[in-house]
């Protein structure tokens, strides 16, 4: 293992008080290869979302590493215990060897798990980010069926969000992917209709996600005609 890619940081699961460490990447060996149209990162080894996910090698609680700690406080009686039933469950259908660096089949596990902790925890916004990063990795996977089920619930969720304005300030951003999902799924025209809206709320803005969401709308005339 390259030391000077990898470092282990320690941590206390929030759910089951065992301590233990995770492998974490140096911020200087993240290496972006490349962006799509749908601003989907690709990185040269290792990938960073591959690593996003902590989890407790004793329970299977899994977060992403600024939520792993604190989130369980964050949690009442009744959610903890769906929490605790729901990994008991997890750890018969998942067999994670988080000592070693992480495979595809490994990563998808994770963020599954993950998906239970902010299912139970009540967080839209951090569960259509999950959705949509499985989708990725399912397309990586070559799973084109499991991917159109994680992209569509990942819509269901960012428009949940939206919808409720829960995350003030990121509005741009899930239209971006709101769109970027219904293209994804071939739902051409309803993912035009997100960018328009974009347009229309962000015209006179300088945000990055209006800028990403033209250059989608162009691409994808450019296929229609």
């Amino acid at each position: 293992m390259d030391r000077k890619v990898f470092w282990q940081k320690h941590y206390r699961c929030g759910l089951c008080g065992a301590d233990f460490r995770s492998l974490r990447i140096f911020d200087h060996a993240i290496r972006v290869k490349q962006r799509d149209l749908f601003l989907h990162a690709t990185y040269e080894f290792p990938d960073p979302q591959h690593y996003a996910i902590i989890a407790c090698p004793d329970c299977y609680y899994s977060a992403y590493d600024k939520d792993f700690e604190a989130l369980p406080d964050k949690l009442n009686s009744q959610q903890i215990f769906q929490l605790q039933q729901a990994l008991k469950k997890g750890k018969d259908t998942f067999h994670l060897n988080l000592s070693k660096e992480r495979a595809l089949q490994e990563v998808i596990d994770l963020y599954s798990l993950a998906v239970l902790t902010y299912l139970i925890a009540e967080d839209s916004y951090k569960m259509a980010q999950l959705y949509m990063k499985l989708g990725w990795f399912y397309l990586d996977d070559q799973n084109r069926e499991n991917a159109a089920i994680a992209f569509s619930k990942s819509y269901q969720q960012f428009f949940e969000t939206y919808e409720r304005g829960r995350i003030p300030g990121e509005a741009d951003g899930i239209l971006f992917c709101l769109a970027s999902i219904q293209i994804l799924l071939n739902n051409v025209s309803e993912g035009f209709r997100w960018l328009e809206r974009l347009n229309q709320e962000y015209k006179n803005s300088n945000s990055p996600y209006l800028t990403a969401g033209k250059a989608l709308w162009a691409s994808f005339r450019e296929k229609k005609t």
